[in-house]
């Protein structure tokens, strides 16, 4: 996900669809989807940049507990990902409290990546859930309690072939193609891409090929058969 500033029609949080394009809100909807579903959220991690603004529209939609990235920030695939998986292996296999996992999982980006990653993930909480006096890590604000501790099990499937070359460098401007192709994949054993010499047939075919097995649509994997020549 991402996230837009747009002082004109306001902020927009982006979010990618099952085919692997954008979809997209504007915080006055999020915030009425939310209030409308009368669901209250225990837990929102929102780990797009500049996502301070979005983690507000949830606080102040009833969310109990927010995770979000500090306004005017950027953060990196590798800090947000690795957040992710220490903070929910903290909260879920470990049974600490969200505030407990939240700051262990930014003193492990401070100690893998730096200091300044990880100051750019940002905890947001009802005001009834501070306690005078005391820090925010401090009290026990426990998510899920009815859940028991677990183990992780990875579900994915292992490829059977993944020989796909690497992501062609300064390969942009076919978002539009790359989606037409999912859809007619999706519908088509062949899909054959036909142009002149150096349209880019090969380039949209690789990178396309990663964009997908990086989704795990195909579990048995992909493989790459270059033909350049026959």
């Amino acid at each position: 996900s991402d996230y837009i500033l747009n002082k004109a029609k306001g902020n927009i949080l982006l979010l990618e669809d099952e085919k692997g394009m954008s979809d997209y809100f504007f915080e006055k909807d999020l915030k009425y989807m939310i209030e409308m579903s009368k669901t209250i959220f225990e837990v929102v991690f929102v780990s797009s940049c500049y996502s301070q603004f979005a983690g507000e529209v949830f606080l102040n939609a009833g969310a109990k507990h927010v995770i979000c990235i500090r306004a005017g920030e950027r953060i990196s695939d590798k800090a947000s990902l690795r957040f992710s998986r220490v903070f929910y292996e903290t909260l879920f296999v470990k049974g600490y409290n969200v505030c407990t996992a939240y700051n262990i999982a930014k003193e492990e980006i401070n100690k893998v990546i730096n200091g300044t990653e990880a100051n750019k993930f940002v905890l947001l909480v009802q005001p009834e859930r501070r306690v005078k006096g005391r820090p925010l890590q401090g009290h026990q604000c426990s998510a899920l309690s009815n859940f028991k501790a677990g183990t992780l099990r990875c579900a994915d499937k292992k490829p059977v072939f993944d020989s796909i070359p690497s992501n062609v460098e300064g390969f942009v401007g076919r978002q539009q193609e790359m989606y037409e192709i999912i859809e007619l994949l999706e519908q088509n054993r062949l899909v054959s891409i036909l142009g002149p010499p150096g349209i880019g047939k090969t380039s949209i075919s690789r990178n396309l090929a990663n964009y997908i097995r990086d989704r795990k649509k195909f579990g048995d994997g992909i493989i790459y058969v270059g033909l350049r020549g026959c």
